[in-house]
């Protein structure tokens, strides 16, 4: 029901301190400051499986993850859906599994990938869709790629998520 969970994966709190929980029914809930449930929206495919991975973006957009749909996907704070990219493969730009997003300070985008592939990319955000180019299908080239499957120096077993720092 709203207000209530069902195994929660994820959460993010926007500008304004309000929080935004994604769950396994495939639904992102947002919470006032206070704990009040303000609203909340299903993605729109859910037969492969369920969002994991939340961020904010600088623009203030809710990002979800959702990995066996490899893709990321731009939510305003009332839930509409703005923008999304991605593509299932092994290249550099394309996704298995993702299973989180952050965002530095110069805008770039860091997304870990787990199973076959145990990496991390960031993106730089002039190119990708943008609101001038939202059906864009050209795949944004990472900036960077790097990580192996493994428990070493710059290898990586599974990565959830991540954040940056300042």
């Amino acid at each position: 029901a709203p207000g209530q969970f069902t195994k929660p994966r994820s959460l993010v709190c926007d500008r304004d301190d309000n929080l935004y929980v994604s769950d396994m029914t495939g639904r992102v809930q947002k919470f006032d400051p206070e704990g009040h449930f303000v609203l909340q929206w299903q993605m729109p495919q859910t037969d492969l499986g369920k969002p994991k991975g939340l961020g904010l973006d600088r623009e203030g957009m809710i990002l979800v993850l959702e990995p066996h749909y490899q893709r990321v996907n731009h939510f305003d704070t009332n839930g509409h859906l703005v923008r999304q990219w991605g593509r299932r493969g092994t290249n550099a730009g394309e996704f298995i599994l993702p299973r989180g997003i952050a965002q530095n300070s110069r805008g770039e985008y860091y997304l870990p990938e787990y199973t076959v592939l145990e990496r991390v990319q960031r993106f730089a955000p002039d190119r990708l869709p943008s609101k001038e180019r939202p059906a864009d299908p050209s795949l944004p080239a990472p900036l960077s790629v790097w990580g192996a499957p493994g428990t070493g120096p710059a290898e990586f077993n599974r990565a959830e998520s991540l954040a940056i720092g300042p």
